[in-house]
């Protein structure tokens, strides 16, 4: 049996200038959802099942929604790091709700000051704890209904658009939230300790928040993440909530696969939903406990940080290697191999077409995988192989080189 080659592509990281490897490509995308619409708030035509979507004055059709973000971070292990948060682009995070602001002399209230940023608080219907989508994947019944005092953040720096996942509101949303500045001023009110905006080993995990109109008798209305409103259908099978399923989740989703820590989700056609009675609707597990990357948005800290990256991180140093001139030397320059160097007498060897050949092997690297092979190579005796093929030969005439064949 003929012995398949193996080639192997080295990427040689030399001392010749410093660049950046970010491009502030944030894994977040999303759509224009305008709020649900109801011709009366009359039990007969708005039956006590039917929820829907924005505040009291949108759902007759106006598009002046209340937008909100929940906040968490994670570390590349998986970790949260810091407090859950709830920022909204307004000062009222609800309407026809009473809403004050919370005493400045509050301690949450001063550390908002601080930072650019007006603590409230109202009553209302939410999730209790605000979970995040990480937490509700970890525990399917961790969703519990609050009706008590709701509290929030309001980000005086951001205008509203900034907040509101619209389609002329994406891009500035997401060169927004992928500002160091701006993000160390949400890692300071969520408490994040250990880690600052400047450290690429982050992700900040957003959901979208919306106000759901309770209609009739209906008294599940309140403040939802599309996580909550899944687990809220979970306990409320009756709800009518086709638009709000379908619909909540599109103003955030995932632009390619993405996880946090070992828990991977995966991007989501989100126009596979029709949205209509009967039809499209996200079960709850696909917005709680399922792999679907809706009803999110991921911002990364090596997006965020950019060259400013600390700890020396991702700033790499690169040569471009030419395969029709290879050997260079430390001032860039061709240089000629000596009868030590490995490829001695065999430069004209080199395939310059490689990298227009189907690999072999295609391996995808996430932070777990990586993680894994970091610990593997720990268990790796560097020392008994040396020993076995000679420490003081060369390479080229090593036992090592002649017994796979390189």
């Amino acid at each position: 049996m003929k012995k398949a080659k193996i080639i192997i592509i080295l990427l040689l990281i030399i001392n010749i200038n410093f660049v950046s490897a970010m491009n502030h490509d944030t894994n977040v995308v999303g759509t224009v959802v305008l709020p649900s619409k109801s011709s009366s708030a009359s039990d007969k035509s708005c039956p006590t099942g039917a929820y829907y979507l924005g505040g009291q004055n949108t759902r007759l059709g106006g598009k002046d929604q209340l937008l909100g973000l929940r906040v968490s971070f994670y570390d590349i292990n998986g970790k949260q790091l810091g407090n859950t948060i709830d920022v909204w682009n307004k000062e009222k995070a609800a309407t026809n709700n009473t809403w004050k602001a919370v005493d400045s002399n509050n301690a949450d209230a001063k550390l908002a000051s601080a930072n650019g940023f007006e603590y409230y608080s109202i009553n209302i219907n939410h999730a209790h704890g605000l979970p995040s989508r990480i937490d509700y994947h970890e525990k399917p019944s961790i969703f519990t209904l609050s009706g008590g005092t709701y509290y929030y953040y309001y980000d005086k720096t951001a205008t509203g658009y900034q907040l509101m996942y619209t389609a002329d509101g994406a891009s500035a949303m997401k060169a927004y939230l992928s500002t160091a500045e701006v993000v160390q001023r949400y890692m300071n009110i969520a408490k994040v300790t250990g880690i600052d905006s400047l450290n690429p080993d982050y992700t900040m995990v957003i959901e979208v928040l919306v106000r759901v109109v309770a209609c009739g008798k209906g008294k599940l209305g309140g403040i939802y993440t599309a996580a909550d409103f899944g687990s809220l259908v979970r306990s409320n099978t009756y709800i009518n909530n086709y638009n709000l399923r379908c619909n909540v989740v599109k103003y955030l989703s995932l632009e390619a696969d993405g996880n946090i820590g070992k828990i991977e989700f995966k991007k989501t056609n989100l126009s596979a939903k029709k949205c209509g009675y009967g039809i499209g609707n996200y079960t709850p597990d696909e917005v709680t406990t399922s792999n679907f990357g809706v009803g999110m948005g991921f911002i990364h800290g090596w997006d965020v940080c950019g060259d400013r990256c600390n700890k020396g991180y991702y700033k790499i140093v690169y040569r471009t290697v030419d395969l029709a001139n290879p050997f260079l030397g430390i001032n860039g320059k061709k240089r000629t191999l000596s009868k030590d160097s490995n490829w001695y007498g065999k430069e004209g060897n080199i395939d310059a077409k490689i990298y227009q050949k189907t690999p072999l092997y295609s391996i995808k690297l996430t932070p777990a995988t990586i993680k894994a092979i970091r610990n593997d190579n720990k268990n790796i005796k560097y020392a008994n192989i040396m020993a076995k093929y000679s420490a003081t030969s060369k390479f080229k005439d090593s036992a090592f080189k002649k017994k796979f064949g390189l």
